[in-house]
Protein backbone atom coordinates (compact mmCIF):
# COMPACT_ATOMS: atom_id res chain seq x y z
CA UNK A 1 0.00 0.00 0.00
CA UNK A 2 1.39 3.32 -1.02
CA UNK A 3 1.16 5.85 2.24
CA UNK A 4 1.88 9.50 0.55
CA UNK A 5 1.79 12.22 3.42
CA UNK A 6 1.92 15.91 3.74
CA UNK A 7 2.36 17.35 6.84
CA UNK A 8 0.66 21.02 7.72
CA UNK A 9 1.08 23.22 10.62
CA UNK A 10 -2.65 24.44 11.02
CA UNK A 11 -3.45 23.24 14.52
CA UNK A 12 -3.76 19.98 13.39
CA UNK A 13 -1.27 17.77 11.56
CA UNK A 14 -3.15 16.16 8.67
CA UNK A 15 -1.62 13.48 6.50
CA UNK A 16 -3.15 11.68 3.47
CA UNK A 17 -2.86 8.20 2.59
CA UNK A 18 -3.93 6.07 -0.75
CA UNK A 19 -6.93 3.87 0.19
CA UNK A 20 -7.22 2.71 -3.45
CA UNK A 21 -4.49 2.96 -5.73
CA UNK A 22 -6.83 2.36 -9.01
CA UNK A 23 -9.29 4.81 -8.90
CA UNK A 24 -7.77 7.32 -6.95
CA UNK A 25 -9.16 7.83 -3.95
CA UNK A 26 -7.70 9.54 -1.18
CA UNK A 27 -9.11 9.87 2.41
CA UNK A 28 -7.96 12.33 4.63
CA UNK A 29 -7.29 12.43 8.61
CA UNK A 30 -6.76 14.88 11.21
CA UNK A 31 -5.14 13.81 13.96
CA UNK A 32 -4.14 16.65 16.75
CA UNK A 33 -1.09 17.85 18.08
CA UNK A 34 -1.61 16.56 21.22
CA UNK A 35 -1.46 12.81 20.17
CA UNK A 36 1.44 13.47 17.98
CA UNK A 37 3.44 15.44 21.07
CA UNK A 38 2.53 12.15 23.25
CA UNK A 39 3.83 10.08 20.83
CA UNK A 40 6.97 11.79 20.12
CA UNK A 41 7.92 12.15 24.13
CA UNK A 42 7.07 8.08 24.22
CA UNK A 43 9.49 8.02 21.34
CA UNK A 44 12.12 10.35 23.37
CA UNK A 45 11.54 7.70 26.16
CA UNK A 46 12.37 4.88 24.48
CA UNK A 47 14.88 5.90 22.75
CA UNK A 48 16.41 7.08 26.00
CA UNK A 49 15.61 3.74 28.06
CA UNK A 50 18.05 2.09 25.27
CA UNK A 51 20.71 4.19 25.91
CA UNK A 52 20.67 4.06 28.98
CA UNK A 53 20.78 0.25 28.79
CA UNK A 54 23.91 0.36 26.69
CA UNK A 55 25.53 2.44 28.96
CA UNK A 56 24.55 -0.20 31.69
CA UNK A 57 25.93 -3.00 29.89
CA UNK A 58 29.22 -0.80 28.64
CA UNK A 59 29.89 0.27 32.40
CA UNK A 60 29.22 -3.61 34.07
CA UNK A 61 32.15 -4.57 30.87
CA UNK A 62 34.09 -2.06 31.75
CA UNK A 63 34.42 -2.68 35.10
CA UNK A 64 34.40 -6.84 34.56
CA UNK A 65 37.39 -5.65 32.30
CA UNK A 66 39.28 -3.45 34.60
CA UNK A 67 39.20 -6.66 37.41
CA UNK A 68 40.72 -9.20 35.17
CA UNK A 69 44.84 -8.96 36.73
CA UNK A 70 45.79 -8.25 33.63
CA UNK A 71 44.43 -5.22 33.91
CA UNK A 72 47.38 -3.88 36.03
CA UNK A 73 50.18 -5.01 33.68
CA UNK A 74 48.29 -3.21 30.86
CA UNK A 75 50.83 -0.01 30.55
CA UNK A 76 53.67 -2.46 31.19
CA UNK A 77 53.15 -4.73 28.35
CA UNK A 78 52.48 -1.84 25.87
CA UNK A 79 55.99 -0.20 27.41
CA UNK A 80 57.95 -3.26 26.87
CA UNK A 81 56.54 -4.00 23.83
CA UNK A 82 58.18 -0.77 22.03
CA UNK A 83 61.27 -1.15 23.53
CA UNK A 84 61.79 -4.86 22.21
CA UNK A 85 60.12 -6.30 19.47
CA UNK A 86 59.67 -9.98 21.40
CA UNK A 87 57.41 -10.31 24.64
CA UNK A 88 56.33 -13.40 26.60
CA UNK A 89 53.41 -13.26 28.74
CA UNK A 90 53.27 -16.04 31.31
CA UNK A 91 49.74 -15.65 32.29
CA UNK A 92 47.83 -18.18 34.52
CA UNK A 93 44.74 -19.53 34.22
CA UNK A 94 41.99 -16.65 34.76
CA UNK A 95 44.10 -13.69 34.13
CA UNK A 96 42.26 -12.57 30.49
CA UNK A 97 45.08 -12.39 28.46
CA UNK A 98 43.91 -13.96 25.41
CA UNK A 99 41.07 -11.43 25.50
CA UNK A 100 42.35 -8.20 26.75
CA UNK A 101 46.01 -8.16 25.25
CA UNK A 102 44.89 -7.76 21.97
CA UNK A 103 42.21 -5.42 23.15
CA UNK A 104 45.62 -3.23 24.70
CA UNK A 105 47.06 -3.53 20.77
CA UNK A 106 44.41 -2.05 19.11
CA UNK A 107 44.36 1.02 21.57
CA UNK A 108 47.72 1.63 21.61
CA UNK A 109 47.29 2.08 17.73
CA UNK A 110 48.55 -1.16 16.52
CA UNK A 111 47.34 -2.18 13.11
CA UNK A 112 47.14 -5.80 11.24
CA UNK A 113 47.31 -7.97 14.06
CA UNK A 114 47.42 -11.16 13.86
CA UNK A 115 46.67 -13.71 16.95
CA UNK A 116 47.05 -17.46 16.31
CA UNK A 117 45.04 -20.52 18.51
CA UNK A 118 46.20 -23.94 18.10
CA UNK A 119 41.46 -24.87 17.65
CA UNK A 120 39.32 -23.14 14.95
CA UNK A 121 36.08 -22.67 17.76
CA UNK A 122 38.58 -20.66 20.19
CA UNK A 123 38.93 -18.02 17.09
CA UNK A 124 35.69 -17.51 16.35
CA UNK A 125 34.58 -17.26 20.21
CA UNK A 126 37.29 -15.20 20.76
CA UNK A 127 36.77 -13.07 17.82
CA UNK A 128 32.93 -12.52 18.78
CA UNK A 129 33.91 -11.63 22.54
CA UNK A 130 36.78 -9.19 21.53
CA UNK A 131 34.18 -7.81 19.17
CA UNK A 132 31.58 -6.93 21.63
CA UNK A 133 33.99 -5.88 24.06
CA UNK A 134 35.35 -3.64 21.78
CA UNK A 135 31.41 -2.47 20.57
CA UNK A 136 32.59 -3.89 17.12
CA UNK A 137 30.00 -6.59 16.84
CA UNK A 138 28.35 -5.27 13.77
CA UNK A 139 32.07 -3.58 12.42
CA UNK A 140 35.08 -5.30 10.41
CA UNK A 141 38.03 -3.87 12.56
CA UNK A 142 37.83 -7.52 14.48
CA UNK A 143 37.83 -10.71 12.45
CA UNK A 144 38.67 -14.48 12.23
CA UNK A 145 39.67 -16.25 9.51
CA UNK A 146 39.72 -20.16 10.06
CA UNK A 147 40.05 -23.12 6.97
CA UNK A 148 37.44 -22.72 4.28
CA UNK A 149 35.53 -19.67 5.93
CA UNK A 150 36.79 -16.41 7.37
CA UNK A 151 34.93 -13.12 8.50
CA UNK A 152 37.14 -10.03 7.92
CA UNK A 153 37.65 -7.18 5.12
CA UNK A 154 40.35 -5.06 4.48
CA UNK A 155 39.40 -2.74 7.20
CA UNK A 156 39.90 -5.25 9.77
CA UNK A 157 42.75 -4.33 12.40
CA UNK A 158 42.76 -7.58 14.44
CA UNK A 159 42.31 -11.28 12.82
CA UNK A 160 42.23 -14.27 14.88
CA UNK A 161 43.49 -17.76 12.98
CA UNK A 162 44.29 -20.49 13.42
CA UNK A 163 48.65 -22.04 13.42
CA UNK A 164 47.76 -23.94 10.51
CA UNK A 165 46.39 -21.22 8.36
CA UNK A 166 48.99 -18.68 9.60
CA UNK A 167 51.28 -21.25 7.96
CA UNK A 168 49.92 -21.84 5.06
CA UNK A 169 50.22 -17.63 4.17
CA UNK A 170 54.11 -17.87 4.81
CA UNK A 171 54.13 -20.97 1.49
CA UNK A 172 52.89 -17.29 -0.33
CA UNK A 173 54.18 -14.73 1.90
CA UNK A 174 57.44 -15.71 3.48
CA UNK A 175 58.23 -12.73 5.05
CA UNK A 176 54.28 -12.40 6.66
CA UNK A 177 54.04 -8.99 5.26
CA UNK A 178 50.55 -8.40 6.21
CA UNK A 179 50.87 -8.35 9.82
CA UNK A 180 52.79 -5.99 12.22
CA UNK A 181 52.21 -7.78 15.24
CA UNK A 182 52.14 -11.62 15.52
CA UNK A 183 50.68 -12.94 18.96
CA UNK A 184 51.29 -16.67 19.36
CA UNK A 185 48.47 -17.62 21.90
CA UNK A 186 48.86 -21.29 23.99
CA UNK A 187 52.37 -21.66 22.92
CA UNK A 188 52.54 -24.25 25.25
CA UNK A 189 51.06 -27.00 23.42
CA UNK A 190 54.13 -28.53 21.68
CA UNK A 191 52.72 -30.00 18.04
CA UNK A 192 54.47 -29.07 14.55
CA UNK A 193 52.44 -26.45 13.75
CA UNK A 194 53.48 -24.20 16.63
CA UNK A 195 57.23 -25.21 16.39
CA UNK A 196 57.37 -24.33 12.90
CA UNK A 197 55.85 -20.73 13.92
CA UNK A 198 58.48 -20.05 16.76
CA UNK A 199 60.99 -21.13 14.30
CA UNK A 200 59.48 -18.45 11.72
CA UNK A 201 58.97 -15.42 13.82
CA UNK A 202 62.10 -16.16 15.23
CA UNK A 203 63.77 -15.68 11.32
CA UNK A 204 61.10 -12.64 10.88
CA UNK A 205 62.99 -11.10 13.88
CA UNK A 206 66.07 -11.24 12.07
CA UNK A 207 64.67 -10.20 8.59
CA UNK A 208 61.79 -6.71 9.94
CA UNK A 209 62.64 -4.53 12.13
CA UNK A 210 58.63 -3.31 12.08
CA UNK A 211 57.27 -6.81 13.24
CA UNK A 212 56.64 -7.39 17.20
CA UNK A 213 56.24 -10.46 18.19
CA UNK A 214 54.05 -11.93 21.33
CA UNK A 215 54.42 -15.49 23.02
CA UNK A 216 51.38 -16.27 25.59
CA UNK A 217 50.27 -19.14 27.54
CA UNK A 218 49.66 -20.38 30.95
CA UNK A 219 52.14 -22.85 31.57
CA UNK A 220 54.55 -21.88 29.33
CA UNK A 221 58.38 -22.75 30.24
CA UNK A 222 59.63 -19.35 30.88
CA UNK A 223 63.40 -19.60 31.08
CA UNK A 224 62.80 -22.40 27.69
CA UNK A 225 61.65 -19.86 25.63
CA UNK A 226 64.13 -16.68 26.44
CA UNK A 227 66.64 -19.23 26.07
CA UNK A 228 65.35 -20.10 22.59
CA UNK A 229 65.13 -16.23 21.82
CA UNK A 230 69.09 -15.68 22.81
CA UNK A 231 67.97 -13.09 25.77
CA UNK A 232 65.89 -10.82 23.71
CA UNK A 233 62.55 -12.07 25.05
CA UNK A 234 61.60 -9.74 28.63
CA UNK A 235 58.99 -11.58 30.34
CA UNK A 236 55.75 -10.05 32.12
CA UNK A 237 54.49 -12.71 34.85
CA UNK A 238 50.68 -12.09 35.37
CA UNK A 239 48.90 -13.87 38.26
CA UNK A 240 45.50 -16.06 37.39
CA UNK A 241 42.20 -15.93 39.16
CA UNK A 242 40.69 -19.14 39.99
CA UNK A 243 36.91 -20.11 41.50
CA UNK A 244 37.48 -22.76 44.46
CA UNK A 245 38.32 -26.25 43.52
CA UNK A 246 36.86 -29.32 45.32
CA UNK A 247 37.90 -32.87 44.02
CA UNK A 248 35.99 -35.77 44.67
CA UNK A 249 36.73 -39.27 43.64
CA UNK A 250 34.13 -41.95 42.83
CA UNK A 251 35.76 -45.78 42.01
CA UNK A 252 35.53 -47.56 39.04
CA UNK A 253 35.19 -51.32 39.47
CA UNK A 254 37.23 -53.55 37.84
CA UNK A 255 33.79 -54.61 35.63
CA UNK A 256 33.40 -51.46 34.25
CA UNK A 257 37.37 -50.76 33.50
CA UNK A 258 37.51 -54.44 31.53
CA UNK A 259 35.20 -54.32 28.58
CA UNK A 260 34.82 -57.48 26.91
CA UNK A 261 34.14 -55.35 23.34
CA UNK A 262 37.55 -53.06 23.73
CA UNK A 263 35.70 -50.17 23.77
CA UNK A 264 35.52 -47.78 26.20
CA UNK A 265 32.86 -48.83 28.67
CA UNK A 266 30.45 -45.05 28.96
CA UNK A 267 29.18 -46.77 32.52
CA UNK A 268 31.57 -44.23 35.24
CA UNK A 269 31.15 -41.18 32.76
CA UNK A 270 26.89 -41.65 32.69
CA UNK A 271 27.16 -42.40 36.42
CA UNK A 272 28.94 -38.94 36.76
CA UNK A 273 25.94 -37.39 35.47
CA UNK A 274 23.58 -39.56 38.13
CA UNK A 275 25.90 -38.15 40.74
CA UNK A 276 25.14 -34.59 40.01
CA UNK A 277 21.41 -35.48 39.64
CA UNK A 278 21.33 -36.71 42.89
CA UNK A 279 23.20 -33.94 44.58
CA UNK A 280 21.84 -31.01 43.00
CA UNK A 281 18.39 -29.32 42.75
CA UNK A 282 16.61 -29.61 39.07
CA UNK A 283 16.20 -25.79 38.52
CA UNK A 284 19.96 -25.02 39.39
CA UNK A 285 22.05 -24.51 35.92
CA UNK A 286 25.15 -26.10 35.45
CA UNK A 287 27.88 -27.87 33.03
CA UNK A 288 29.78 -30.48 32.73
CA UNK A 289 33.25 -31.02 30.39
CA UNK A 290 34.29 -34.56 29.87
CA UNK A 291 37.55 -34.46 28.07
CA UNK A 292 38.37 -37.76 26.02
CA UNK A 293 41.01 -38.90 24.22
CA UNK A 294 39.27 -39.11 20.24
CA UNK A 295 36.61 -38.60 18.12
CA UNK A 296 35.37 -42.32 18.85
CA UNK A 297 35.59 -42.73 22.69
CA UNK A 298 33.26 -38.67 22.34
CA UNK A 299 31.07 -40.62 19.94
CA UNK A 300 30.17 -43.35 22.59
CA UNK A 301 30.49 -41.15 25.36
CA UNK A 302 27.81 -39.16 23.72
CA UNK A 303 25.18 -41.55 22.73
CA UNK A 304 25.18 -43.11 26.66
CA UNK A 305 24.98 -40.00 27.95
CA UNK A 306 22.22 -38.85 25.60
CA UNK A 307 20.08 -42.49 26.78
CA UNK A 308 20.38 -41.15 29.83
CA UNK A 309 19.17 -37.29 28.68
CA UNK A 310 16.24 -38.87 27.54
CA UNK A 311 15.63 -40.50 30.28
CA UNK A 312 16.15 -37.78 32.71
CA UNK A 313 15.20 -34.87 30.94
CA UNK A 314 17.84 -32.51 32.72
CA UNK A 315 20.56 -32.54 30.17
CA UNK A 316 21.48 -31.71 26.52
CA UNK A 317 24.25 -33.31 25.30
CA UNK A 318 26.81 -31.63 23.23
CA UNK A 319 29.72 -33.55 21.13
CA UNK A 320 32.56 -31.03 20.73
CA UNK A 321 35.54 -31.36 18.16
CA UNK A 322 37.27 -30.54 14.63
CA UNK A 323 35.19 -32.37 12.81
CA UNK A 324 31.82 -30.76 13.69
CA UNK A 325 30.64 -27.71 11.58
CA UNK A 326 31.18 -24.52 12.52
CA UNK A 327 27.18 -24.18 13.55
CA UNK A 328 27.45 -27.73 16.09
CA UNK A 329 30.45 -25.88 17.80
CA UNK A 330 28.55 -23.21 18.54
CA UNK A 331 25.92 -24.99 20.43
CA UNK A 332 28.21 -25.31 23.34
CA UNK A 333 27.81 -21.90 23.78
CA UNK A 334 24.13 -21.97 23.95
CA UNK A 335 22.28 -21.16 27.10
CA UNK A 336 20.13 -24.01 27.69
CA UNK A 337 16.56 -23.68 29.27
CA UNK A 338 15.21 -23.97 32.47
CA UNK A 339 15.38 -27.28 33.91
CA UNK A 340 17.81 -28.65 31.74
CA UNK A 341 22.06 -28.27 31.89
Amino acid sequence: MTLPFSLKTSGAEEYIYKLNPDDQEYVRKHIPMQVIDAFAQTLLYFLDFLQKERFGKLKKLRTTQSALPIANFRESIINTLQKSNVLIIAGDTGCGKSTQVPQYLLDANYTNIACTQPRRIACISLCKRVAFETLNEYGSEVGYQIRFEKSKTQLTKLVFLTEGLLLRQVSTDSMLTNYNVIVLDEVHERHLHGDFLLGIVKCLLYQRDDVKIILMSATINTQLFQDYFQGMAPIIQVPGRLYPIKVQYRPVSIEELNSKSGKLNPTPYVRILQLIDGKYPQDERGDVLMFLSGMNEISTIAEAAQLYADQSKRWIILPLHSCLSITDQDKAFDYPPEGEK
